[in-house]
């Protein structure tokens, strides 16, 4: 896959030497290999392979810009690079269903398990699907080395991603403050005891 505009190559020597296939002036930024068909995702949308990548068919998505791919089980996700969201197809990339994420960028994939996880590039997201890439849960990211777990609850289109983000997370901070708060009025109310107890010793109490 070329991100020059040079499209898809294939090689029939180990990576020696490289031919061109029928795709020769697309951007293509990712691929994935299911079943023995190889799928790949750029502009212009998703193309699969049958025969190791001489060529190339397009999917029902031959529109927008793809920059992720992942294969969990027999089941391939694609991440949208332009704000389309979440892909899944069960038929090795010939055909793609919307997931319940319906907006974003998306170029980072990665599985854990039966997990997968997705991060969006324009908003501080983080998203995992247990069920291959239908439905997808967000959790919440401040942009340190924290991240807050959301109740589980579907998501159900895309006002619920990101858009309220901020507020979501505001609530995070601000539940953190009154821990924060508590700990500190704890913490002074024991250096009152404290003192009063010096206090009382020094006057014989």
């Amino acid at each position: 896959g070329s991100d020059s505009g040079k499209g898809l190559l294939y090689s029939k020597n180990k990576g020696k030497t490289w031919n061109r296939s029928v795709i020769n002036s697309h951007y293509i930024d990712c691929l994935t290999v299911v079943n023995n068909t190889v799928i790949a995702g750029g502009t212009y949308g998703l193309y699969y392979s049958e025969d190791n990548g001489y060529t190339w068919v397009q999917s029902n998505i031959n529109e927008g810009y793809f920059s992720s791919l992942i294969t969990i089980g027999s089941t391939v996700i694609a991440g949208s690079g332009y704000d389309k969201g979440l892909f899944y197809s069960e038929d090795c990339g010939k055909t793609w269903n919307n997931s319940n994420v319906n907006k974003g960028y998306f170029s980072s994939l990665i599985t854990n398990g039966s997990t997968v996880i997705a991060g969006s590039d324009n908003d501080k997201c983080l998203f995992y699907s247990e069920d291959n890439g239908k439905t997808w849960y967000h959790s919440l990211y401040d942009g340190s080395n924290k991240v807050y777990n959301q109740s589980k609850s579907e998501i159900k289109s895309s006002n619920d991603i990101c858009e309220n983000m901020d507020s979501q997370e505001n609530k995070y901070v601000s539940q953190e403050t009154l821990f924060e708060k508590i700990d500190k009025l704890y913490k002074m109310y024991n250096d009152i005891n404290g003192k009063l107890d010096e206090i009382k010793k020094s006057i014989g109490i």
